[in-house]
């Protein structure tokens, strides 16, 4: 058996390993520049995440003040309506009660009325049967 190696074969291992090592090489430095950059956009995007939620906030609070300010608006107009429409109820319970005591007045007055009415003809109703007495006091006269 011949142990003697060629060159040919030496030269072929050499380039082979050396290829390899700069393959190895290549891909070492391809992960670092890929480990860079990941590292970079995360940062970034960190960054970009930080903005927009910053932004975000702004932009509630932006829009809580316009709502917090609609809304008082709103109950400004609803509180003065409000008010309005009890002093419209006001106006109208004012006016009941006095037509209440108006009625009542005239009651009394048709009730006096009629007690006149009845007392100054008593003779006259006496003698209706058809009649029913309700209010007259004074007692028919005997004839």
């Amino acid at each position: 058996m011949n142990t003697k190696f060629g060159i040919g074969v030496v030269v072929a291992i050499v380039m082979q390993v050396s290829a390899f090592v700069w393959w190895t090489a290549q891909q070492a430095q391809t992960i670092e520049t890929l480990k860079a950059e990941v590292d970079g956009l995360t940062s970034q995007m960190a960054i970009e995440r930080q903005i927009n939620k910053e932004r975000d906030v702004k932009d509630l609070r932006q829009d809580l003040n316009f709502l917090t300010k609609a809304l008082n608006k709103h109950i400004e107009n609803n509180d003065t309506r409000i008010k309005h429409n009890n002093s419209l109820v006001q106006e109208d319970f004012e006016k009941i009660y006095d037509w209440l005591y108006e009625i009542d007045n005239d009651i009394e007055m048709l009730i006096e009325f009629a007690r006149f009415t009845e007392n100054k003809w008593a003779d006259s109703y006496g003698t209706d049967d058809t009649y029913e007495r309700k209010w007259g006091t004074k007692s028919p006269s005997e004839e």
